[in-house]
């Protein structure tokens, strides 16, 4: 044997980006979008557009 594990492929964990300030929202999408298990499936301003998506 090789020694070496096989990697495997990881299922990625989807966020909903929640944030009244436009700002914050883009950041955090940056931030969150460059690890490789993350990936952002929306953005909300409000409690109600969240549910709404």
């Amino acid at each position: 044997m090789s020694g070496k594990k096989k990697s495997s492929p990881v299922a990625r964990k989807r966020i909903l980006i929640l944030d009244d300030h436009p700002m914050m929202r883009e950041g955090l999408a940056q931030l969150i979008g460059n690890e490789a298990d993350l990936s952002v499936c929306g953005e909300a301003e409000n409690a109600n557009e969240a549910i709404a998506k």
